[in-house]
């Protein structure tokens, strides 16, 4: 694992991308609230001592809003010999799935990472994080640089080596970090009012026990104050007045702080800064100090409105001597901000009012509400209690109220006239305020990434889907890729005749259960359609029974509809080519194509682009089969794409389809979820996969010769997985020439007729099947006919008829087939 002495190389320091707003530094991770980024302080500071022995780049994910493709390819880009990288405890899986890939892209780039998840682990953190080489454990460690040169480091945790000593040292030193990487605009803070800033530590570990916190289980040093004042000056030379001190608890060594405070007042660079600190720190003249150092806000950790739980949690606090600090500060001029742990106690649920006396009593002029996280290192006994507080959903409840409540109030409105100083300003007051009120995400990435992502799901059962489908969709903000709240979203599954889930012809119920759940929780409506499959009909939703879909929709809260009950939109679907297209695909605010891993005898296979093909009206389905060239009709179907509105498309990989798919194959095992924003990508991964790819796919190659998709596998990051770790090669159809098969593909659809039929004696004459009919084929003389040149097979009038007189009429070329398939289905 060491590398060459020689040449300055470079390193890149990274902060992956999330579906989140995370941050991860500090040995610590937690989830954004509102649109806020502080500097990744860990990468900060080593970026002084690497940038004095490399090349240094920095990509922030978080902050920079790069979804997984995007910082996948910028680091493929970069290609750096070593990677420093945070993980954390809320984002664990999200941060192993892209390390790990990307270590797998790049195997000799010499990868160490830092965060609480890897501080304070169970077991082993390199059994469940095998790509990494290395895990810093002291966050100002100076010999990082040693340990990518020569593999070893006094503070950096190596494979099969015990965890190292913490430094004794009273004080630590970090040079200058390499500022230019870090002073960037999408750093900004509320309270800096818009204006840029720079991070700064001063001190580390607490000198107190709280029972819900970390800190104290690191050394507690003081930074030397030569190398503070060199990074003061640079980071003044480059226009930055505004610091955000970094400690956990500023101030706990008095004379130090006092040292600090009076040399940066004696050099006169008028500086604003805020820090953490704790009440009983701030008498007068310490107040006094820090305002004539410049500090103008100050951070007090209140956490509960009850003394008894303040005892119990070893706070070493009251509320009265936090009331008289909260006093003396606003007397004096310096801005307040109070942080609240919901969940200390688990009755705080039901304390809302006392904690709104609380915040009148202190009068803070911000206030940060934050419901009581498990975080690795706490005791047993806490970490079950923050186990059980954030799985309470009256807690997050309660978060919301009264972080609305406090920043609602005319008290706050008016104390946040002093930031209106500038345009930025009051852009970033606006920002802020639309993310507490959940008008806005923090981050949105709203861009078609060419990403699939790809995960095991070795067997059907309900527990294994739904956590293999949460994982598959990590990398795209999770449900939310699938749906937003408030919106409708058609879960569009593969049913191509009745068959039952074993057979491997449609989509697997319980994938379509867990789409079902994933996009209710998601906050949005969530139905499931089909049209039937155009030489089976429609008669008692044969394919939706038969699959156990239809029972799956039921059972969910028959989320099950007729895809023709609203009727039909034509569309010019290619210059000169119109088709009719359902319009509850048309107008969903979203679909969601859940496509089945199938070989297919005549486009080599089937996948999440083709199976819109099942939101077109019956009759133009037999239709362009029979009339267009294979060319033209992989064009067709490929323009789905850009008429159909897909949010998100998935493939059932988990039991798939080789041989003679799309119906008459063999199932065969693959164990795999896919999915992807882009269904063309996903089509192409899954060609992968199986070996599909070696013939030729011309529904891929159609959409993305018309723009609509990534077809080159190279383009396209692939997520989870390996692609050669999961490799099963599918046996495929014989080859057919292109004119065979266009000819007996016409020949099938021409031959192949299925059209309502009505049973005079059981008709009543209600007149139903004209009333719903959209192309108005069915006339009521008494009894009803149909005009077959009018009639799109969609069956609606058989699910309407109240006597059961409407049943399918199936040409002779048609009742052969189901014939011979029946007998050939009895004899497996």
């Amino acid at each position: 694992m060491s590398t060459s002495n020689n040449a300055r190389t470079d390193v890149l320091l990274l902060n992956p991308p999330a579906a989140r707003v995370v941050f991860r530094d500090h040995y610590h991770s937690q989830v954004g609230k509102a649109s806020y980024f502080w500097h990744p302080n860990d990468l900060l500071i080593q970026s002084g001592f690497l940038g004095r022995q490399f090349r240094v780049e920095l990509l922030d994910a978080v902050a920079e809003g790069r979804g997984y493709a995007e910082s996948m390819r910028r680091v493929l880009e970069i290609r750096p010999s070593f990677v420093f990288a945070l993980m954390g405890q809320v984002s664990a899986d999200e941060d192993a799935m892209f390390l790990a890939r990307l270590k797998e892209r790049l195997p000799d780039t010499v990868l160490a990472a830092a965060g609480d998840v890897l501080q304070f682990p169970d077991t082993n953190p390199f059994e469940r994080f095998p790509f990494l080489d290395g895990i810093l454990t002291y966050m100002v460690a100076p010999d990082l640089g040693e340990f990518f040169r020569n593999g070893w480091a006094s503070h950096v945790w190596v494979p099969g080596s015990d965890y190292p000593d913490m430094p004794k040292g009273e004080t630590f030193h970090y040079p200058t970090p390499v500022l230019d990487l870090f002073l960037r605009d999408h750093y900004t803070l509320p309270m800096q009012a818009g204006s840029p800033y720079h991070s700064i530590t001063l001190s580390l570990g607490c000198p107190f026990r709280c029972h819900f916190c970390v800190v104290t289980r690191f050394p507690r040093q003081v930074r030397e104050l030569e190398g503070v004042w060199e990074e003061i000056e640079a980071a003044a030379a480059r226009g930055i007045r505004h610091l955000f001190v970094r400690d956990a608890c500023f101030g706990y060594d008095r004379s130090h702080t006092r040292a600090f405070c009076e040399g940066l007042a004696r050099r006169g660079m008028d500086f604003r800064f805020n820090a953490f600190t704790r009440a009983d720190f701030l008498d007068d003249e310490t107040i006094a100090l820090f305002k004539r150092a410049g500090c103008f806000m100050v951070h007090l950790g209140v956490e509960s409105y009850d003394d008894g739980i303040l005892e119990s949690e070893e706070k070493r606090l009251s509320l009265e001597t936090m009331a008289d600090t909260f006093r003396r500060c606003r007397r004096a001029g310096l801005r307040t901000s109070a942080h609240f742990v919901l969940g200390l106690d688990p009755a705080d649920s039901g304390n809302e009012e006392r904690l709104i006396g609380t915040l009148r009593r202190l009068k803070p002029d911000y206030v940060s509400f934050n419901v009581y996280q498990s975080r690795p290192g706490l005791s047993a006994e806490a970490r079950e209690r923050a186990v059980a507080a954030a799985a309470d959903p009256a807690l997050a409840e309660l978060q919301r109220r009264l972080t609305l409540r406090f920043y609602l109030s005319p008290r706050f409105a008016l104390g946040q006239l002093n930031n209106f100083r500038s345009r930025r300003a009051l852009k970033g007051l606006v920002q802020a305020a639309r993310s507490v009120f959940g008008r806005q995400k923090p981050v949105v990435r709203g861009r078609r990434e060419p990403a699939v992502s790809v995960v095991r799901c070795r067997s059907y059962s309900r527990t294994e889907v739904e956590k293999a489908l949460e994982a598959l969709l990590l990398p795209f903000d999770g449900e939310s890729a699938l749906a937003g709240p408030g919106e409708t979203v058609l879960i569009k599954p593969n049913l191509l005749r009745a068959a039952r889930p074993e057979e491997a012809v449609a989509t697997h119920p319980e994938i379509v259960r867990a789409c079902i759940r994933l996009v209710r929780r998601a906050g949005a409506q969530p139905l499931v359609g089909d049209l039937p499959a155009i030489h089976e009909g429609a008669g008692r939703n044969a394919a939706a029974e038969r699959s156990g879909i239809a029972q799956v929709c039921r059972e969910e809260g028959d989320v099950w509809i007729n895809l023709a009950g609203d009727g039909f939109q034509k569309l010019e679907l290619l210059p000169g080519l119109q088709v009719r297209i359902a319009r509850k695909a048309l107008e969903a605010d979203a679909v969601l194509s859940v496509g089945k891993v199938k070989t297919h005898i005549y486009t080599g296979g089937t996948g999440a682009v083709k199976n819109l093909f099942g939101c077109v009206a019956p009759s133009d389905r037999r239709r362009l089969h029979a009339s267009l060239k294979s060319s033209e009709f992989s064009r067709a179907l490929a323009a789905l794409v850009r008429v159909v509105p897909v949010r998100f498309a998935l493939q059932d990989g988990v039991v798939g389809m080789e041989g003679r798919g799309p119906g008459q194959g063999t199932p065969r095992s693959l164990g795999l979820l896919m999915g992807s924003p882009d269904p063309v990508a996903l089509d192409r991964v899954a060609a992968h996969l199986t070996g599909m790819d070696r013939r030729r796919q011309p529904v891929l190659d159609a959409a993305a010769e018309m723009g609509l998709g990534e077809n080159d596998l190279e383009k396209i990051l692939v997520l989870g997985e390996s692609l050669e770790a999961v490799k099963v090669p599918f046996r495929l159809p014989p080859p057919v020439p292109a004119f065979m098969a266009s000819g007996a593909t016409r020949f099938h659809f021409r031959t192949f007729d299925v059209r309502p039929e009505i049973d005079a004696e059981l008709c009543e004459q209600c007149g139903s099947c004209v009333e719903i009919c959209s192309t108005g084929a069915i006339t009521l003389e008494p009894v009803p006919s149909v005009d077959s040149s009018k009639c799109l097979s969609c069956f609606c009038c058989h699910e309407v008829c109240p006597s059961g007189a409407i049943t399918e009429r199936y040409g002779r070329m048609a009742r052969l087939w189901l014939r011979l398939r029946s007998k050939a289905i009895r004899s497996r």
